[in-house]
């Protein structure tokens, strides 16, 4: 993976927009949006050996189907603000329990969530995020269906000026991790599984990753989708299992969760062709690349 600066540009998410065609309906022809979409990014690794454990089971109180694969809700339904408790498993030895604050999302958007867990039969790992900074970031592009009007704190738009409807999927892409402090010793047991533990995030920092976001835009619309990113310090403490002591604590600084949103409205000089979710189909416009960068 190619290594980006995160502080110099948090989330220079890159979205690559693909523009579909698709075949032809009725003049009337209306849609909804897809379902709410969620991934949970869950990763397991050995509390004692430092290794990550790919055969490592995961169990959520909700949303099992969404743990590293994305859930697409019923079409036209959103995701309301919920709490996820997890925890990972590996041959009967299990991690600690973590809650993911899941945010409310809008029918047609997309959400990802990045959870590490450690599973260790001598060490208990937990951890606590404090919000640090909140980033809202809307796509820009110099393709040609890109404009600019000022609106909804926005002045990039692409245009839709057909009676298609326009399909399009954008590559989204992020730094997850982009610090790691020093380990913080309260008593030094097991000193090397922790040292091994906490480099495995400092091997991260600047990594990038990516998921794909698909919308669908109505005829004679302009359209974009913002992205937010919470920005995290995730302080984990670690602590035996027979006596209960914190030994060490350490804090990655990280994005803990990431959601994209799509907006549209009626294309200037158009407002009386513009009805959200109206189109029909065979828009073989070609797009080029889009880019959110902070």
């Amino acid at each position: 993976m190619k290594k980006t600066n995160f502080l110099k540009g948090l989330a220079a998410v890159v979205l690559g927009c693909m523009f579909t065609s698709c075949e032809k309906e009725d003049l009337n022809a209306t849609f909804s949006p897809r379902g709410a979409q969620i991934t949970i990014n869950a990763e397991a690794y050995d509390g004692l050996t430092g290794e990550k454990i790919d055969g490592a089971q995961f169990i959520a109180d909700k949303f099992q189907d969404a743990i590293n694969t994305t859930k697409t809700l019923e079409q036209g339904k959103g995701i309301e603000a919920t709490t996820v408790t997890i925890k990972a498993v590996y041959n009967n030895v299990e991690s600690a329990p973590v809650t993911l604050n899941i945010k409310n999302l809008v029918a047609g958007g997309k959400a990802e969530y990045n959870v590490t867990l450690i599973i260790s039969d001598e060490l208990t790992f937990t951890y606590e995020d404090k919000t640090t900074a909140t980033k809202t970031v809307w796509a820009t592009s110099n393709d040609l269906h890109s404009v600019t009007h000022a609106h909804n704190g926005n002045s990039n738009w692409f245009q839709n000026l057909s009676d298609y409807y326009q399909e399009y999927t954008f590559d989204v892409t992020y730094s997850p991790v982009t610090a790691v402090s020093n380990i913080n010793w309260v008593k030094k047991n097991n000193a090397e599984a922790i040292e091994i533990i906490r480099n495995n995030w400092v091997e991260k920092i600047g990594e990038t990753t990516s998921f794909k976001f698909e919308g669908k835009a109505s005829a004679w619309s302009f359209f974009n989708a913002k992205a937010t990113y919470n920005v995290v310090e995730r302080t984990y403490t670690v602590s035996t299992k027979v006596t209960e002591e914190t030994i060490a604590t350490f804090t990655i600084s990280m994005v803990a969760d990431v959601e994209v949103v799509p907006y549209e409205f009626a294309a200037y000089g158009h407002e009386g062709h513009y009805h959200y979710g109206h189109g029909h189909g065979n828009n073989n416009n070609a797009g080029g690349g889009i880019s959110i960068a902070e």
